[in-house]
């Protein structure tokens, strides 16, 4: 008679399914406060969760080849971060609630016809400010990367690219995040207005990040703006789903042609897919390096080191690299810093304390910003034209709220985010108040005077 493996639950003695559950409340918790169709946000994230944790988890030996004291304690930190981050969120998704900030933003109004004239004009300003920071930064590295010999060391400006890296790296990072943020706008604006000016801007901004090999910031713009689409078409969420986990996995093709793996590696699939996305094995094997290290906890010199002009020793990246690896100096390591959740920052900050701090405020500014969007989104939510709305509404959180829940990681470039989040959503108020009141006292003189 087959063992009832499943009903019994002893598949519970696997860190894996923890290791997994735990990811998917700190990566898509947010859903919990915004459970419409309408959240594109929330389909990004479930996409992200399946091909960066669950494939790499369960298709390779990620976790069998581990040592099994490091492996649990991962994953009870993400456990407790995981249910101290719901705490965040409810704490959050009441602020959310009550709060009124925001309410008044150009994008929270629905663009039945055409798209605002002042979301266009930006659109174009910001985007061609996007393409020229991109050339000048290109100009002051001395390569591109997508046309160098060594294309892993001229991404991240390490090797015989150093010297180019060090004169315009600063320049380089604000151009790539402002073409990320710009993209997407301008591909929105474009499938609205249909304008050829704004096709060739779209088409030089999207080769711009191509030639920069960074996979993320060239193709989350364009994905986001295909979910809105569908989104606005009432595909079923499934089907939305399935599409942005097929296009992020085709995404280890580009990959693997990009940087071929060397000979002797995993060539399976699941092993392609965790070789461009390694965030199991990088929570691994930084909480491993840090025990190794003795546990030397960092308090708060990781969120200060945004103040000083370079990367310094403290940086998130920089301290990142140097815990996995345990080298004392990493400037020839290849890689721009590793991704961490928010719990394991928080315990190489303070320990298990810094675990619970660290997710409830990232949970609290999550749910503030969901719920805060999900109102302002409710009265006209799957309108036609509202695609222009649900990519203008991902570039406010990911501008506001999105970086306060990600402050564990801070870095100067995302106050590009910040200032995209303010531009498109507060540039037209003044400009309308203005005609507000030019309409107005034109009215007023035009009234016939009372003596005649």
């Amino acid at each position: 008679m087959p063992s009832l493996h499943w009903f019994s639950f002893t598949f519970l003695e696997s860190p894996k399914w923890l290791f997994g559950a735990a990811s998917g409340v700190l990566i898509c918790g947010q859903i919990l406060w915004w459970r419409r169709r309408d959240n594109v946000l929330g389909y990004l994230l479930v996409a992200t969760w399946v091909v960066t944790i669950l494939v790499p988890l369960f298709g390779t030996s990620v976790v069998a080849q581990a040592n099994p004291h490091v492996v649990w304690r991962i994953t009870w930190i993400l456990t407790i971060g995981a249910v101290a981050y719901l705490v965040g969120l409810a704490i959050g998704g009441e602020i959310g609630g009550r709060s009124k900030l925001g309410r008044k933003a150009v994008w929270a109004q629905p663009f039945t016809g055409e798209v605002a004239e002042t979301i266009h004009t930006w659109a174009r300003r910001f985007g061609v400010a996007a393409l020229l920071l991109m050339i000048g930064s290109f100009g002051l590295l001395g390569y591109v990367p997508a046309l160098a010999a060594d294309r892993t060391s001229a991404k991240y400006g390490v090797g015989a690219y150093a010297a180019g890296f060090a004169r315009g790296g600063n320049i380089y990072h604000l151009g790539l995040a402002m073409a990320s943020v710009a993209l997407p706008i301008m591909m929105i604006v474009t499938w609205r207005r249909r304008s050829w000016q704004d096709l060739a801007l779209c088409a030089a901004l999207f080769i711009a990040l191509l030639m920069t090999l960074s996979r993320e910031d060239a193709f989350n713009g364009p994905l986001l703006v295909v979910v809105a689409l569908t989104v606005e078409r009432r595909w079923k969420p499934s089907a939305v789903v399935a599409l942005v986990c097929f296009a992020l996995l085709a995404g280890t093709l580009v990959n693997e042609f990009v940087f071929p793996s060397a000979p002797g590696q995993e060539s399976t699939f699941a092993s392609r897919v965790a070789a461009s996305a390694p965030d199991d094995h990088d929570q691994i094997a930084f909480l491993s390096g840090f025990e190794v290290l003795g546990n030397h906890f960092v308090g708060t010199k990781n969120l200060t080191s945004i103040l000083i002009p370079n990367k310094g020793y403290w940086s998130p990246s920089t301290y990142s690299v140097r815990t996995e690896t345990l080298l004392t100096n990493v400037s020839g390591v290849g890689t721009g810093g590793i991704r961490l959740p928010g719990p394991e920052w928080g315990y190489a900050a303070f320990g298990w304390i810094g675990v619970i701090i660290w997710s409830i405020f990232m949970g609290l500014f999550t749910g503030w910003g969901t719920v805060l969007i999900k109102q302002m989104m409710t009265d006209f939510a799957y309108r036609p034209g509202g695609s222009i709305n649900y990519v203008l509404s991902w570039v406010y959180y990911t501008g506001t709220f999105g970086l306060l829940a990600g402050f564990f990681f801070p870095e100067r470039a995302d106050m590009m985010l910040l200032l995209a989040a303010m531009i498109f959503s507060y540039a037209g108020l003044k400009k309308r108040k203005y005609r507000r009141r030019q309409a107005a006292n034109e009215a007023f003189w035009a009234s016939p005077s009372p003596a005649a």
